[in-house]
């Protein structure tokens, strides 16, 4: 009789897991006002090149507003609010969000998942991609 070892997964020692399918994330980036104004398609790129980076598929991306911030981030005032959707493994997002860290152009970051939306709602997304 073989015994086989799993580890907490449930998988055998020495035995990789199979790859995960990727998840639907919806990611809202913070930017300086005056830089996104200044070079949208630059700070457009930033994010883009972050999330390509990581192997992400970017569904849509869009600039959804300007807000006057509740307290200083980097000595800003007022931000400029970017949605993003893309597809990603769950295991990329750390290498997103240490590459926003790294980024001078992103003032923050939040990713949550998104797997709750629909693919009416998911497709009315992509119509407006920039």
């Amino acid at each position: 009789m073989k015994t086989v070892v799993k580890n907490k997964k449930g998988t055998p020692f020495g035995k990789k897991p199979a790859k995960r399918e990727p998840k639907l994330y919806e990611a809202m980036f913070l930017v300086d006002s005056d830089e996104a104004a200044a070079d949208w398609d630059g700070v457009n790129a930033v994010i883009k090149n972050i999330l390509e980076k990581a192997g992400a598929e970017i569904v849509s991306i869009r600039k959804w507003d300007d807000r006057k911030l509740a307290y200083e981030i980097k000595g800003k005032s007022k931000g400029t609010y970017i949605l993003c959707y893309f597809r990603a493994e769950g295991g990329r997002l750390r290498d997103i969000e240490r590459d926003v860290q790294l980024s001078e152009r992103i003032m923050r970051v939040l990713i949550l998942c998104a797997e709750h939306i629909t693919a009416e709602r998911e497709q009315k997304t992509e119509d407006r991609k920039i």
